[in-house]
């Protein structure tokens, strides 16, 4: 019964059979198929744009605020206030760089920088005062263009800077100074830097290029180096179309020396200058007339260096020296009799110190100095103020360690000294030194002119 009842439900025929199959397999797969292609539909909805005036609105607000940004960095207050932050900071690095834009034959150092800011802020109130100026010119327009004197820093057009604006740079000024004389064959120095030598007395010698502040400039004969000079303090920003005109006139007189023997040298204040009498047929110098130029003529014989008196230049200029052998030996006894006073003097002048120092009396000892000088001031409220604290002292020891005759009537000396000094609560120590003064030959004789050092080498209590 049952292989009868499905035996029922087959198609009877082959074709029968195919059209069923194909129709149970169109029925089958028609709800998929459809959901993809309404997913397929959705997928390729196009995307909505933009409208173009939106792109448009953020094309404008970007290049609006580039603008605004590049006018408030290209405004030139900003470079002024640049530099006043970069002296406040001492950032040397960024003033040297602003130094250096534009130049060619110059490049700062942050050294230069360092002494560009000390002359920018010397004083206060200039200081202020240039730093307005700058912010009035770029408002006002540079009103100094064709200007003889210019100002040392400014603000100058420089380009196009953010494409729209004006560009600014800070310029600094150079100059070059011009150095001449009165006389020929003189050495011209920028501080200790030799520059050059004039070759007549109408010469001039250029510097190189010079950055703003104020310069030492200095002559010195060639030939009598040491005995005369003359230095002069120029601000170069003052000059004019920034060439500095430095005029360093040398008051002195050539001398016109000469002695009985052309082989013998000159010295000037101690010094050969290399020169035999017989060579100096136009005259030495310039030197100076004031009296602290001394000279005299020496020469070798076969017993030895003879010497001439030694003359002081004053209102003379022709010398005369001459060498005599039995004049020689004179002048050396009487040199050598002249500085075992002075050494006297000294020790005495030490020795007496102590008795103003502990009978409280400057008096006893004034007679010693030259007469108001700043020693003797200082001497005098030395002794006050022992007083004060009731301390007395004791020489122990002197002795003359050494002696220089610098010229005619000065000496620099120097002496180990040794004290025992008392204080008024009952102490006392025993102290040494080693002391170097100045003693000058007066016409009253020798004079204390200064302790020009007192170094302590021990100090020990005295049981």
């Amino acid at each position: 019964m049952q292989y009868h009842v499905e035996d029922r439900r087959l198609p009877k025929t082959r074709s029968s059979y195919l059209f069923a199959e194909t129709s149970r397999s169109h029925n089958t797969n028609d709800a998929p198929s459809s959901r993809l292609e309404k997913k397929r539909i959705k997928q390729k909805k196009p995307v909505q744009k933009p409208p173009l005036y939106s792109i448009a609105a953020l094309i404008a607000l970007i290049l609006l605020i580039i603008y605004i940004a590049g006018s408030q960095l290209s405004k030139p207050e900003r470079l002024v206030q640049k530099l006043e932050e970069a002296v406040q900071d001492k950032d040397y690095g960024y003033i040297a760089d602003v130094m250096n834009d534009g130049q060619d034959e110059l490049k700062a150092t942050e050294e230069d920088a360092k002494a560009f800011v000390s002359y920018l802020t010397r004083d206060q109130a200039v200081y202020e005062k240039t730093l307005k100026s700058l912010r009035d010119s770029y408002a006002d327009g540079p009103s100094y263009v064709n200007q003889a004197v210019k100002p040392f820093i400014s603000l100058q057009q420089d380009g196009r800077s953010w494409l729209f604006f004006d560009g600014y740079t800070l310029k600094i000024e150079t100059y070059k100074a011009y150095l001449s004389t009165n006389y020929e064959n003189v050495n011209l120095y920028l501080g200790n830097k030799k520059i050059g030598t004039t070759k007549s007395a109408d010469d001039t010698v250029i510097t190189q290029s010079l950055f703003p502040g104020i310069y030492t400039f200095k002559a010195v004969p060639t030939k009598a180096d040491g005995t005369l000079e003359v230095k002069q303090k120029v601000d170069v920003t003052k000059s004019i179309h920034n060439k500095a005109q430095v005029y360093l006139e040398l008051e002195g007189e050539y001398i016109y020396p000469s002695s009985n023997y052309k082989s013998a040298h000159l010295f000037v204040n101690g010094k050969d200058t290399g020169l035999e009498m017989g060579d100096i047929t136009n005259g030495f110098g310039p030197v100076s007339t004031d009296g602290s130029v001394v000279v005299h003529a020496e020469k070798e014989f076969e017993d030895g260096v003879k010497r001439s008196k030694k003359i002081k230049v004053e209102e003379e200029t022709d010398l005369y020296l001459p060498i005599a052998e039995d004049e020689t030996s004179r002048l050396e006894e009487e040199e050598q009799a002249e500085d075992d006073d002075v050494g006297d003097f000294l020790q005495h002048y030490v020795s007496t110190s102590m008795d103003a120092i502990n009978q409280r009396d400057f008096s006893l000892v004034e007679d010693s100095f030259i007469k108001g000088s700043k020693y003797e001031k200082q001497a005098k409220e030395y002794v006050k103020y022992l007083k004060k604290k009731g301390i007395t002292e004791e020489l122990k020891a002197f002795d003359i360690k050494d002696m220089k005759r610098l010229s005619d009537d000065s000496y620099v000396i120097e002496t180990y000294e040794q004290f025992d000094i008392y204080y008024r609560d009952g102490s006392a120590r025993r102290k040494s030194f080693n002391s170097r003064y100045a003693v000058t030959l007066t016409e009253d004789g020798p004079k204390v002119k200064d302790l020009l050092e007192s170094k302590q080498l021990q100090s020990e209590n005295i049981e």
